[in-house]
């Protein structure tokens, strides 16, 4: 079977390079990520999507380093937990530490409420703004907020 499927990219608004084709972790079993995210990267996966909520980040990390898939050609995407919205840096963190990565590919609120666009702009000032789970009306609120620069590159 060919692995062409896996290739297929969309270019964000950044200019990055979003893998179309990625494994989703939500609802996972304890004790089966880790053994589905290396299968998936064996078998030409190179976008793992996970959350900080899914309580699984461990997992996943162990996953990518069992596959022996560099890092640098894996693209993964996190959240940042509904609990952690006036934390943002160390929501960050935790899902870093979890991951066992110095960094991740997108990172994502994953629901709106009462996200406050300052204080997330006041942590991650050179990332892009990533929405996620946001009703039209709350993208309209958020671009029209004043402090709103960065227009988001994704809103899943």
């Amino acid at each position: 079977m060919s692995k062409n499927w896996t290739k297929e990219t969309f270019t964000l608004n950044t200019g990055a390079k979003i893998p179309a084709v990625g494994l989703g972790t939500w609802q996972s079993k304890p004790n089966e990520v880790r053994d589905a995210v290396k299968a998936a990267l064996l078998a030409g996966y190179r976008h793992i999507d996970t959350a900080l909520a899914y309580g699984n980040e461990h997992e996943v990390g162990q996953g990518i380093k069992d596959s022996g898939v560099p890092r640098e050609e894996i693209w993964i995407t996190t959240k940042l937990d509904n609990t952690w919205h006036h934390r943002v840096e160390e929501g960050i963190s935790s899902s870093l530490k979890s991951l066992d990565t110095d960094y991740v590919d997108l990172y994502l609120v994953h629901w709106p409420s009462s996200t406050d666009p300052e204080d997330l702009k006041k942590h991650l000032p050179d990332w892009d703004f990533i929405k996620t789970n946001f009703a039209i009306k709350n993208l309209e609120k958020l671009l029209n907020h004043e402090s709103t620069k960065t227009v988001p590159a994704v809103n899943q």
